[in-house]
């Protein structure tokens, strides 16, 4: 794939193609996702440990 003198339109931000786009975007999905796991996984153990903690276990 080849753009030529429009490779990089703009303050360097390369130009892509729909497919590179879609890629890009699933990526920043994914991985705001995944960090929004890793966030509940902790306010679950979080939780779990402060029930214990009440229930006298």
């Amino acid at each position: 794939m080849e753009f030529g003198k429009n490779s990089f339109p703009g303050k360097g931000i390369p130009k892509l193609t729909d497919d590179q786009k879609e890629i890009a975007n699933l990526k920043k999905r994914l991985k705001d996702i995944e960090l929004e796991n890793e966030i509940l996984k902790k306010a679950v153990s979080i939780f779990s440990t402060s029930d214990k903690k009440n229930i006298g276990l």
